[in-house]
C-alpha cells in the first residue's frame, strides 16, 4: 500500500512540472511603439482672452489628464476629427464627454475663433511613440510580449489607456549614458514603414499583441521563479543598430510571489564593456529578456534611481500569464 501511494504521488509531481514548461522565441530586438489613445488625451489647459472675456476650461472642470471622447455626441479619435468638429461649432459652447478615473462625465467647453485661429484652452494629443525591447514571441499563436511594466505618459504622469497600437522595427543610433541620479536612454530611429505587429493590450505588466512578421527562430524554454538562482545571468538587448548582445548580470535578490508584480527580483549589471558604453541600465532596455542556465527567466523592468547599474526584473511567468489572459 505504501509503495503504491508513493508511485501515485511521484507521478503527480512529474505531471505538474511538465505542465509548466513552455517554449517561446527569445526576443531582444529593439522595437518602436506607437500607441493610440481611446479619444484625445488632454495634456494641459490654458487661459486666454477674447473681446474682453476670459476663457479657462479648468473653470468648467476640464482638467489635464482627462480623455476627451466626444463633442456634441460625435466621437473623436484623432486631432483632425477634433478640428473638423470645432470648425462647425465656432463661437459656441459645446458639450464634451470626458473619461476621468474610469468614469464618463459631461462638461461644457467654449469654442472661440480669433484672428483665424480656433481656441479652446486645451492642448491634446491622440498618440504617443517610444521604444522598448521585445521579450518573447509565442510561436503557437504569434503573440508577443514587451516592456514588462505599465507605460506612464510623459506629460500627465498618468498610466496610459489606449485603443490600439502598432509595433515597428527600430535601430539604436546612440546611447545617452546613465549617471547617478540621471536615467540614461537609447536613442533610436523608428521605421514607421516596417510594422512588425499589432498592439492589442497595454497593462501594468507590459504591452501584448500579435506579431505579423517573422523575426527569429531562437527557441528557448521558460523557467519559473522556483528555478531561478542568485548569481550569473544575461540580459539580451540592442546597444547599437539592430545587433542583439548578451550582457552579463548578477541576480542579487529574488522575491517569492504568489501574485503578479513588476518587481520580482533584483540584479546588478557587471559587464564592464556595457557599463562603459551605457553607464548602466537605460530607458529602452525595458522588456529585455533575461536568461539564466539556458532558460528565459524574466525581463528588465526598472533601474535603481540611485545606482544605474542596479535594476529589477519581472518573472517571465507573470508575462506568460498576462499573455494568456489577453487571449481569453
Amino acid at each position: 500500500m505504501r509503495k503504491k501511494m508513493f508511485s501515485l504521488l511521484l507521478a503527480f509531481f512529474i505531471f505538474v512540472i511538465h505542465a509548466q514548461a513552455k517554449d517561446v522565441l527569445l526576443g531582444g530586438e529593439s522595437v518602436g511603439i506607437e500607441l493610440h489613445y481611446d479619444g484625445l488625451l488632454i495634456i494641459s489647459t490654458y487661459q486666454f482672452e477674447n473681446e474682453g472675456k476670459t476663457y479657462d476650461p479648468a473653470v468648467r472642470d476640464i482638467l489635464s489628464g482627462d480623455t476627451l471622447i466626444s463633442i456634441n455626441e460625435k466621437n473623436i479619435e484623432t486631432i483632425d476629427e477634433l478640428n473638423q468638429i470645432l470648425e462647425k461649432n465656432v463661437d459656441s459652447i459645446v458639450t464634451c464627454a470626458i473619461l476621468r478615473n474610469g468614469k464618463t462625465i459631461h462638461r461644457n467647453l467654449d469654442v472661440v475663433k480669433e484672428n483665424g485661429k480656433i481656441k479652446t484652452g486645451l492642448f491634446v494629443k491622440d498618440e504617443i511613440t517610444g521604444i522598448g525591447t521585445l521579450t518573447f514571441i509565442d510561436p503557437e499563436n504569434d503573440h508577443f510580449a514587451s516592456l514588462g511594466h505599465e507605460i506612464i505618459d510623459s506629460d500627465t504622469k498618468q498610466i496610459i489607456l489606449l485603443e490600439d497600437g502598432i509595433l515597428f522595427s527600430s535601430n539604436v543610433i546612440s546611447i545617452q549614458k546613465a549617471q547617478v541620479s540621471r536615467v540614461g536612454e537609447k536613442e533610436a530611429l523608428i521605421h514607421f514603414d516596417e510594422p512588425l505587429g499589432n498592439i492589442e493590450t497595454v497593462s501594468r505588466y507590459g504591452i501584448y499583441g500579435t506579431i505579423t512578421k517573422q523575426l527569429n527562430n531562437r527557441k528557448i524554454s521558460t523557467a519559473y521563479q522556483n528555478e531561478i538562482q542568485l548569481g550569473e545571468a544575461y540580459i539580451y538587448t540592442v546597444i547599437e543598430e539592430q545587433k542583439i548582445e548578451p550582457i552579463k548580470i548578477e541576480i542579487t535578490k529574488k522575491y517569492f510571489q504568489k501574485e503578479m508584480d513588476i518587481k520580482s527580483f533584483e540584479f546588478n549589471m557587471i559587464d564592464q564593456d556595457t557599463l562603459e558604453r551605457t553607464g548602466g541600465i537605460v530607458q529602452g532596455m525595458s522588456g529585455s529578456p533575461i536568461v539564466q542556465n539556458g532558460k528565459l527567466i524574466g525581463a528588465v523592468t526598472h533601474v535603481s534611481s540611485s545606482n544605474p547599474s542596479n535594476g529589477y526584473g519581472i518573472y517571465i511567468e507573470w508575462m506568460l500569464k498576462q499573455s494568456d489572459l489577453n487571449r481569453q
